[in-house]
């Protein structure tokens, strides 16, 4: 034990080192702890590892509970201990109930993070919270129901969107400073235009469209606008170059 420790900070790459870990690290009360796991945990893991720590920050990959009979993951939601200390939270390669299970749980969540995993939508009392949103490999979601989850997290600062099968999303986000959108190649212009337009989004910074490579000429004048990086959009016209440089 530390008695003035405050917080803790783990990276697990082995899963035996992690169950010892949960039977045996001994930290004072409320210790901030922030941990990133490189394998799956069970969701027996994940329930041991909320109820004995004050989990701040958490990124991991959920083991599918198989079902005894058929070996199928069991769709059944899981009933965790509310942890009102976790607000950052990373899911990575995550069914949709397990998405849902979290979301049960973690209702002062700040910022999230969710890769190659199955989303719907976001719970109202989380979504008003959210200040970070990144969504990487999110292919189930149609552009109109991505719009409306967007549109449901209105104190977004920053926005990232990365490897989804999007071509025209729209929203409307006033606090929005910081939007990426990078190797989603359907995405078009219109689209491009219409998000990083200064009625839609007037708090923006910095923007990176890097790697659309749908892209031709898309309208950047926005007056706030700090930093705009468009790497690798092979098809980008001079022309639309030269007018982003007109605007600043």
């Amino acid at each position: 034990r530390h008695p003035r420790l405050k917080y803790f900070e783990c990276m697990i790459r082995n899963a035996a080192k992690f169950r010892v870990m949960l039977e045996e690290l001994q930290l004072p009360a409320n210790t901030r702890c922030s941990f990133v796991f490189e394998f799956k945990v069970s969701s027996h893991e994940v329930e041991q590892l909320l109820r004995r720590f004050c989990v701040r920050k958490l990124s991991l990959m959920p083991e599918e509970e198989k079902e005894a009979s058929g070996g199928y993951p069991s769709q059944r939601p899981l009933t965790w201990k509310v942890t009102p200390s976790l607000q950052v939270l990373c899911l990575r390669s995550c069914s949709e109930e397990i998405v849902k299970s979290f979301f049960s749980v973690s209702p002062k969540l700040r910022r999230l993070q969710v890769v190659d995993s199955k989303i719907q939508s976001i719970p109202s009392n989380i979504s008003q919270n959210l200040t970070s949103l990144s969504l990487t490999g999110i292919t189930n979601l149609p552009d109109e129901q991505l719009s409306k989850l967007l549109m449901a997290c209105q104190n977004l600062r920053s926005l990232y969107i990365a490897k989804c099968h999007i071509s025209h999303i729209s929203f409307a986000l006033p606090q929005l400073e910081l939007l990426s959108v990078t190797h989603c190649r359907q995405l078009t212009d219109q689209c491009a235009t219409e998000i990083l337009s200064p009625a839609n989004n007037p708090c923006l910074r910095f923007v990176d469209l890097s790697e659309c490579r749908s892209l031709t000429a898309p309208t950047v004048e926005h007056p706030e606008l700090e930093v705009a990086w468009l790497m690798h959009c092979p098809q980008l016209t001079g022309q639309a170059v030269s007018a982003m440089f007109r605007a600043c």
